[in-house]
């Protein structure tokens, strides 16, 4: 599919339909995928990755075609991510990765400044995934990190929270944001959300509400505000999950009953208005773009094998680890770079046979 080849209706449901079954390959054997996929379907109606292109799409398109100007964070999007590992201290490469190649792909799409929000400890890793990407990148207080190593393909802006913060802290630093971005829409990926008592957990069951910023009051803002918001986790507990939340309770004993003295479990209870679950959340992402490529006639938007070795090497260099393993590799959620470089690799292939109307 070259730029501006527009896929007909019936070939891009082939496509949704092929690209989901990609990012649910369970390759870790979990056995919970399946049902939390269904479950976040049945709420949709459609496969996943597509009706969050589409939500994507729909929001960050203007109504009617505007002058070119200037790409600005005033109307854009922000993006959600992040996951603390305690034993590490630093953030995981899963949600890393895949938040900044979707603020790559939004910028190519959209033309837009992309704002990512995430820990105060996490922006050094972050930072670097996104400059592997090809974005300019500067964080909220105007300090510019390394330049790109390549052609530069737009800008995004990183803005750190508090980790450990009371939500009552957060909450004007959320409403500040949304105030001065206006945005279209709210994505979050592989980031922590909130039990009902207000805790967020591992996928161990312990309390990580010391190390995580509640960003589920960004979320939470934005929702009532009459923002969409759209949600990528692989597990449950993530933020925006809140539409599998019984789905998890019922399959998992951690679901339910977590090893923390809260004792409520780890099932996320914030919802999105569109949930995609994936195996692993980063190729969920990936899934979301090639759905998002295929939408607006332009596989440039997909990022390439090569493009995410570079970006998930860039993290792990500035101190991003495994969230399964704790330890400093070229893998996400145990699985290692060769897998997900082929994931990505096969929806690029979906795309171009898609595109070639054979």
């Amino acid at each position: 599919m070259a730029q501006g080849a527009k896929i007909n209706d019936g070939t891009l449901n082939v496509v949704a339909e092929t690209i989901d079954r990609l990012i649910s390959l369970d390759f870790r054997d979990r056995g919970i995928t399946g049902r939390l996929y269904a479950a976040a379907r049945d709420r949709v109606g459609a496969p996943l990755a597509y009706a969050a292109a589409l939500a994507i799409a729909r929001a960050l398109d203007p109504p009617e075609p505007e002058a070119p100007t200037a790409p600005s964070i005033r109307n854009g999007a922000i993006i959600c991510t992040g996951f603390m590992i305690r034993s590490a201290g630093q953030a995981e490469t899963d949600g890393l990765t895949g938040a900044a190649l979707l603020a790559r792909g939004l910028a190519t799409a959209f033309g837009i400044v992309p704002v990512l929000a995430t820990e105060d400890m996490a922006v050094g890793p972050l930072g670097a995934a996104c400059t592997a990407a090809g974005l300019r990148v500067t964080t909220a207080a105007g300090t510019s990190l390394a330049p790109s190593p390549q052609p530069l393909l737009g800008e995004a802006v990183i803005v750190p929270f508090p980790a450990g913060s009371a939500p009552a802290a957060i909450r004007p630093l959320a409403a500040d944001l949304l105030s001065s971005v206006n945005p279209r829409i709210v994505i979050s990926i592989e980031r922590p959300g909130a039990n009902m008592m207000g805790v967020h957990h591992s996928a161990r069951g312990q309390s990580i509400s010391d190390i995580t910023a509640p960003l589920d009051e960004l979320f939470t803002q934005a929702r009532a505000a009459g923002v969409p918001t759209v949600a990528i986790g692989d597990l449950g507990n993530e933020l925006g999950m809140g539409v599998v939340a019984d789905t998890l309770r019922a399959l998992s004993p951690l679901g339910s009953q977590c090893s923390c003295p809260c004792g409520s479990g780890i099932a996320c209870d914030t919802p999105a208005d569109v949930t995609v679950v994936g195996a692993i959340s980063d190729d969920a992402a990936y899934g979301t773009l090639a759905c998002l490529a295929a939408l607006r006639g332009d596989i440039s938007i997909l990022p390439t094998p090569d493009m995410l070795q570079a970006v998930l090497r860039a993290a792990v260099a500035a101190g991003a680890v495994d969230g399964l393993t704790g330890k400093s590799e070229y893998s996400i959620d145990i699985v290692g770079e060769a897998i997900h470089c082929a994931l990505i690799g096969l929806m690029g292939a979906v795309l171009a046979c898609a595109g070639s109307g054979e």
